[in-house]
């Protein structure tokens, strides 16, 4: 048995040990989020453009909004890959915002990259027919939460720093 002298003092500390733990585990929820935003964007074919450049997260409601690359960040030259992967994180990770996400709020990570057509679930559901380069680069989304699944099944007290 405990006897608690200062009742109002004890509620003080729990309630700021809860408000630590919902914080710390907010964070994490944060970085997860991230990487699977990053993870997405390098599983994606090409490397570049509208799809790899297309992985919205948001929390609350999914985040359909396609956003067109215009080709300005289509890369050139020997260092294809890296500039590509740059170019699409750039767009992409510039676009994250996790802010105002609350515990218990359920996260989303949606691609609708379209041209004449939708054509992300068809990239999802290896329904195209992809260059050799590309070749096993369907189903970025499952392999992502795969991905989410595998790293994350224990989170560790740093994760929520």
């Amino acid at each position: 048995m405990y006897r608690v002298t200062n009742k109002a003092q004890f509620d003080a500390k729990i309630d700021a040990w809860i408000a630590a733990v919902r914080g710390g585990a907010e964070r994490a929820v944060t970085k997860m989020a991230r990487d699977a935003q990053r993870f997405a964007t390098l599983s994606s074919p090409t490397f570049s453009g509208d799809f790899a450049s297309n992985w919205n997260v948001s929390y609350g409601t999914v985040d359909t909004t396609f956003h067109t690359s215009g080709g300005d960040y289509m890369p050139i030259g020997n260092n294809l890959r890296a500039q590509a992967i740059n170019s699409a994180f750039s767009v992409t990770l510039g676009r994250f915002n996790m802010q105002g996400f609350k515990l218990g709020q359920k996260v989303f990570i949606a691609n609708s990259a379209a041209h004449d057509e939708p054509y992300a679930s068809k990239i999802e559901n290896n329904q195209i027919k992809f260059r050799p380069v590309n070749v096993g680069k369907d189903r970025v989304a499952g392999k992502t939460y795969d991905h989410l699944r595998h790293t994350y099944a224990t989170i560790r007290k740093g994760m929520m720093v």
